[in-house]
């Protein structure tokens, strides 16, 4: 956080990735206009490029919402590796509130880093994500159980960390290369 010039108590909120419609930002928005409403430290940081229509639009809907400057950062272009391990080491919690998806590099990328992580119910998410294990899911849309998670993972610390570690040890067991090699060659031999 000192590296990006950011108060070592203000929350951070990551979300990273190529920026699509289908990856619920619009969602996201909504929720934390109302979470930040009544919690100034929190920072919501949407990071990743996209279509420039639809960046446009993102830009018009954090305006129209009235997200606090000082309570939102864009990143809207392309980051490198070295930005992208900065930001991930900084987060606190990173969220994934999609409407859709089969599966997600950044999930992989949050439990490589020990985060813990706010992710919709849908597609392979809940094939990684064990709700108030490793992680939170809910609803699409559903704004309250967002603000709920966001708020229960921010007031408590410890249970980020313990999320983050057991994210960690599910991607590094499960989800290894070797385990997926494994279950590969497996296949080949039935």
């Amino acid at each position: 956080k000192q590296q990006l010039a950011i108060s070592e108590s203000t929350n951070i909120i990551l979300f990273q990735g190529l920026i699509r419609e289908y990856k619920g930002v619009e969602f996201l928005l909504e929720a934390f206009s109302k979470y930040v409403q009544q919690n100034e430290n929190a920072l919501l940081m949407l990071v990743g490029n996209g279509e420039r229509t639809y960046l446009n639009k993102i830009e018009t809907l954090i305006s129209s919402l009235s997200i606090p400057f000082t309570s939102i950062q864009k990143k809207f272009h392309f980051i490198s590796n070295q930005e992208l391990l900065l930001l991930y080491s900084s987060a606190d919690i990173i969220v994934l509130p999609y409407k859709h998806i089969y599966q997600s590099a950044a999930l992989m990328t949050a439990l490589s880093f020990s985060k813990p992580v706010i992710t919709t119910n849908v597609g392979g998410f809940p094939e990684v994500i064990e709700n108030d294990v490793n992680g939170k899911l809910i609803e699409y849309g559903n704004v309250e159980q967002f603000i709920s998670a966001l708020s229960e993972l921010i007031s408590d610390k410890e249970k980020r960390e313990i999320f983050g570690k057991n994210g960690f040890e599910k991607s590094t067991k499960e989800f290894s290369w070797e385990n997926i090699a494994e279950k590969t060659i497996d296949v080949y031999y039935q």
